[in-house]
């Protein structure tokens, strides 16, 4: 990831990527507060890498146990596929942007 502040490269690990479940992140060298966007593209990434994983998982569970235990399987697989697939994006195709700050007082 690039700091849109001082251009500044710093890698996402998994402790920055869970400590910014919004999607703000803090350089590490001049210690300013950046974000992704959520666009619509982000969205159907984030649905994409959910589904990739969870409709398999979703089938099984309901040739396995039946009745409503496909929504549990969904879930599973899901978050199995969905998160480092989530972390992959950010880190390799999203780009930092500079927070609005509240100091117009």
């Amino acid at each position: 990831m690039k700091c849109p502040h001082c251009n500044h490269e710093f890698p996402l690990t998994w402790k920055r990527y869970w400590q910014s479940p919004t999607g703000r992140h803090v350089c590490p060298s001049c210690l300013q507060q950046s974000r992704f966007r959520l666009t619509v593209v982000s969205w159907l990434r984030m649905f994409v890498g959910i589904s990739f994983g969870g409709i398999p998982f979703g089938w099984l569970f309901h040739i396995w146990f039946g009745g409503q235990w496909w929504l549990a399987g969904w879930t599973l697989g899901g978050l199995l596929t969905g998160i480092p697939i989530d972390k992959y994006i950010d880190e390799r195709l999203r780009k930092l942007e500079k927070c609005e700050t509240d100091n117009a007082a």
